[in-house]
């Protein structure tokens, strides 16, 4: 389970997985996305008294692009918050440095 963005689907990301060792051709949309366990969470309650704010402040303190909004209470997943949309719609900018996972950080460790 996770999450895609038109990002996740560039050109850019398609070939940092070629340089990986994956076939393009046998690419596949798994191959690209964001694991769940590296996405933040905003529980649906948590958000009832944030403002827009606080939450990009908290999805640049975590290097998020995209969160789940999620309602525990009833297991649902309420929705996305793109930062990238928020950017678009409200016309202001916001500069978020992507944080490398363990894996990431492992990768390029071994590589020196």
């Amino acid at each position: 389970l996770g999450i895609v963005s038109r990002d996740d689907l560039s050109e850019q990301k398609i070939m940092e997985k070629v340089a990986e060792g994956y076939d393009r051709p046998s690419l596949m949309v798994s191959d690209l996305m964001r694991k769940r366990q590296l996405i933040k969470v905003f529980e649906y309650s948590e958000l009832a008294y944030a403002s827009v704010r606080d939450v990009i402040k908290t999805m640049t303190k975590f290097g998020q692009l995209d969160c789940l909004v999620v309602d525990r209470s009833k297991h649902h997943i309420r929705g996305i918050i793109s930062t990238t949309e928020i950017t678009r719609k409200l016309n202001i900018p916001i500069y978020i440095q992507e944080l490398p996972n363990f894996g990431e950080m492992v990768k390029a460790l071994s590589h020196h």
